[in-house]
């Protein structure tokens, strides 16, 4: 770490007084700002149940170092958080009523890549990669922004995701400071979690449930202009119907997310 932060300080230095950009033989770093459209959604039997939408700030860091010549290891994390407009239901024995309020949203991942990098001519690369990411996120319901107050109709989930990575990416180099890349990625699930704390409905505050597998996928195009780095993503994320928890009374619908950003920052 200590290394990488002494690199990060001379590359600033030298973008300020000019000096020549052309990137460091065994590592690359991204650091950058996000912007994201979250649109969430939840159904059962093909009725929508639940809509929620609006924009997560956050940021995050990637580190690529070279093993050999061709292989290469990325490490990837990241923080995003915003306030959602909650569009559902309020639920009872009897009936459905239409309910609007606030969702926070406080979302994190954690990743990391092995990948090929293949010489295509031209200083041109594919790379074919592979990995393994965790992602996790807490919705707080029927909240007032500023507040962190939970209304009287408001809980809390917290969600998990342990995944497999399996991506390709295309790199075209426009000259010694600036290239164009493209990648895509298929997250493959391997194991969901969500626990669910009710106490303020008076309700169970453990209930655990295990939402279904879906392969998600993301797509990424951006142009690194040392020392600018600048891209736009669509991912998805999606899971199918849980089975009830142990009570017996409880489980979570058919549920899916798409996420298309921006992200803004600075590459050694």
């Amino acid at each position: 770490m200590k290394k990488a932060g002494i690199a990060l300080i001379i590359a600033l230095l030298a973008s300020m007084t000019g000096a020549d950009q052309n990137r460091p033989e065994n590592y690359e770093l991204r650091i950058y700002g996000i912007v994201e459209n979250y649109d969430w959604t939840e159904e059962l039997g093909g009725a929508r149940l639940v809509k929620e939408d609006g924009p997560l700030y956050g940021a995050g860091g990637e580190l690529a170092l070279r093993m050999t010549q061709a292989l290469w290891l990325r490490g990837r994390s990241e923080i995003v958080a915003g306030e959602l407009d909650y569009d559902g239901y309020l639920m009872s024995e009897d009936e459905l009523r239409p309910y609007r309020s606030d969702t926070e949203h406080v979302g994190m991942r954690l990743e990391g890549e092995l990948g090929w990098r293949l010489p295509l001519g031209a200083g041109n690369i594919l790379a074919p990669f592979g990995g393994l990411g965790v992602r996790a996120w807490e919705r707080t319901l029927d909240t007032e922004l500023g507040d962190r107050y939970i209304g009287r109709y408001g809980y809390t989930e917290n969600w998990s995701t342990l995944y497999a990575i399996a991506g390709l990416e295309l790199v075209v180099p426009l000259n010694n400071r600036a290239e164009l890349y493209a990648l895509c990625a298929a997250h493959i699930p391997l194991a969901n979690e969500l626990t669910v704390d009710l106490e303020n409905v008076d309700g169970p505050d453990d209930v655990e449930l295990e939402p279904g597998k879906e392969t998600t996928y993301r797509a990424d195009f951006g142009l690194n202009l040392h020392p600018v780095t600048i891209s736009l993503y669509y991912e998805t994320l999606g899971f199918s119907r849980s089975g009830l928890d142990k009570s017996g009374e409880y489980f979570q619908p058919d549920s899916e997310a798409e996420m298309i950003g921006a992200q803004i920052g600075l590459v050694f």
